[in-house]
């Protein structure tokens, strides 16, 4: 199952009408919805990024049964704390998953949706900074972290975060995976 927050911000006609200021609501809902959920699945994760980032493509190519997914852009660590927070208190490894894709195709990717799809492009500098300043690791309590990256589209890799340092460059390519299939 997939929980995607960019459904709380549609209208009842089903526009999108996406609202800063509805935010903090948004991520109640969506908290309280992963928590009803989240005991009648094995495993959750989060699926971390911006948007146009390529979550949508990536959970299309990869979710699997028995699995729950939360697709946001989870940029800070704070919007993710309660998450892994859940699953610890329902005794359920939670994963990150991080499509890690350039601002600039992040930008263009968003310019070719629906115009009422759209994000304001004012709204990537801060996500994007808060992703560069804390990307999801396994310091913040993750059983895994990856971080999938997707350069002009020309595939996919996937590669294990370490813990976070604080330091650019922590991730370690070395560590690819062709698949994701931590828990069965």
């Amino acid at each position: 199952m997939i929980i995607c927050t960019d459904h709380h911000y549609r209208d009842s006609k089903g526009h999108y009408t996406y609202n800063p200021e509805d935010t903090d609501a948004i991520w109640r809902i969506t908290e309280r919805a992963v928590r009803s959920t989240l005991p009648n699945y094995d495993v959750l994760v989060l699926v971390v990024g911006l948007p146009g980032s390529g979550k949508n493509t990536w959970l299309v190519d990869h979710a699997k049964d028995r699995r729950l997914y939360v697709d946001a852009t989870f940029s800070r660590a704070e919007w993710r704390k309660p998450f892994v927070q859940t699953a610890k208190d329902l005794g359920k490894p939670v994963i990150a998953v991080w499509v890690d894709t350039p601002l600039e195709q992040c930008l263009a990717q968003n310019s070719e949706r629906d115009p009422d799809r759209r994000i304001p492009e004012e709204r990537y500098d801060g996500w994007w900074a808060s992703l560069m300043e804390s990307p999801p690791s396994t310091s913040e309590g993750f059983d895994a972290a990856w971080r999938i990256t997707s350069h002009d589209n020309v595939g996919m890799e996937c590669h294990e975060v370490p813990a976070y340092d604080g330091a650019q460059g922590t991730q370690d390519p070395s560590a690819r995976r062709d698949d994701l299939l931590l828990y069965p």
